[in-house]
């Protein structure tokens, strides 16, 4: 079985919980820190694993020497500068790479349990939508789990009103993914020029606009508009080369519909006129919204916004049964079902995703921990897991590529 559909099964029995003990707060606390802490340690043990590893592996353990190597070759060194000083940090100090990993997973986890210190309730079931939906950022994405990190660092600033915080975050994130600059610029100058409160109807625009491209691909005006963004070359190459890996039809689309539906029924009028969570939600679901279609672009955006939304909308469906005229059949109905919905979806996800994984002739997402060097020397499973690598670049992910241009 594979490490991601061990943290799978795991996290989906734990969030049953969050609904077995309704008046033990206290108790809920405490099975979601336990929880936490599992899923944390299951994603930080993990040792040369994914496919990612292919260039990760290589670029720390032999391109980064020093940090003072990194600071004089920048402009030779793959990827941001952000990262590779980081990388360079920690060589100088003697890390190991998969102490490297450890450290970003730990930096993730921080941010993310800071955050969810905001969630009222249903903390692990929210974990479980995080975890499902965003489990290959967490496990394979080092330098955008690092960007991630500080994003939510720079909203939870933006909640203080510590705005040179802020910016220092949002440089950093920056620094070790440049996807973060496109999350991060929209969120600063709606904040800046928002005058009023942002709106019911602006979600159900959002609504509207999400169903409609659902059926009308838009892939010719995305092609005709990226051609003006300042980007590298190669750049706008794999942006239109994952355009056409676009598919209409996706089973998420319910997920982002029942989303939708739940913020637009759950908000009240009783929200100040700037929230920075809400916000980012809207930032959120307008890249959701444009590129539902385009999940090898999107999922690069998206995961900097869906730990956000998730505990928005779950604060939103609570803070709105704490109104007494609130208390109205429908509304705890459709709560009920979209808890049920969500409980489905993530089943449904997690065998799709052991289905597919069992169909690799790399077998790259075989369980591979950082205990299997009482077995194995380092060396060993250091170069089965990047000939893994190999072989799924070469072949799982050409093949796949491929079956998806066809369809």
């Amino acid at each position: 079985m594979s490490l991601i559909s061990i943290i799978s099964i795991t996290i989906i029995v734990l969030a049953t919980t969050d609904f077995m003990f309704p008046n033990m707060p206290r108790l809920k606390n405490d099975i979601f820190n336990l929880s936490f802490f599992i899923i944390y340690f299951l994603f930080t043990i993990k040792y040369y694993y994914g496919p990612d590893i292919n260039t990760y592996v290589p670029h720390y353990e032999e391109d980064i020497q020093s940090l003072s190597y990194a600071i004089n070759n920048l402009d030779s060194l793959s990827f941001e500068f952000g990262y590779n000083i980081f990388c360079g940090i920690l060589k100088s100090l003697g890390f190991s790479f998969w102490a490297m990993t450890a450290v970003i997973s730990t930096l993730y986890f921080i941010a993310i349990y800071q955050l969810f210190k905001q969630l009222k309730e249903a903390k692990i079931f929210a974990l479980m939508i995080l975890v499902i939906m965003d489990i290959g950022v967490m496990y394979a994405a080092l330098r955008q789990c690092l960007a991630i990190s500080m994003f939510i660092f720079m909203i939870l600033a933006l909640q203080k009103n510590k705005t040179t915080n802020s910016i220092i975050y949002a440089l950093l994130a920056i620094l070790f993914h440049k996807s973060a600059i496109f999350a991060i610029i929209p969120i600063f100058i709606l904040f800046i020029l928002q005058k009023t409160q942002i709106k019911t109807y602006t979600f159900q625009i959002l609504l509207f606009i999400l169903c409609l491209l659902a059926i009308l691909p838009i892939i010719n005006i995305i092609n005709s508009a990226i051609e003006f963004l300042p980007l590298p070359p190669n750049t706008l190459q794999s942006i239109q080369h994952h355009l056409l890996l676009g598919r209409s039809v996706q089973v998420v689309f319910l997920v982002y519909f029942t989303a939708l539906i739940c913020t637009i029924h759950f908000t009240t009028t009783s929200t100040p006129k700037k929230d920075i969570l809400k916000t980012t939600v809207v930032i959120g679901f307008i890249f959701i919204v444009l590129f539902y279609q385009y999940y090898y672009i999107l999922h690069r955006i998206r995961s900097y916004f869906l730990p956000i939304i998730i505990v928005y909308i779950i604060n939103l469906s609570y803070q709105y049964f704490e109104n007494p005229k609130n208390q109205i059949p429908y509304s705890n109905i459709l709560r009920q079902l979209s808890v049920i919905f969500m409980f489905t979806y993530v089943i449904f996800q997690t065998y799709n995703l052991d289905k597919s994984y069992r169909q690799t002739e790399s077998q790259i997402h075989d369980c591979t921990t950082i205990f299997e060097l009482k077995r194995y020397n380092k060396e060993t499973i250091r170069q089965r897991q990047l000939n893994k690598a190999k072989n799924y670049w070469t072949k799982d992910y050409m093949k796949d590529t491929h079956n998806r241009i066809k369809k």
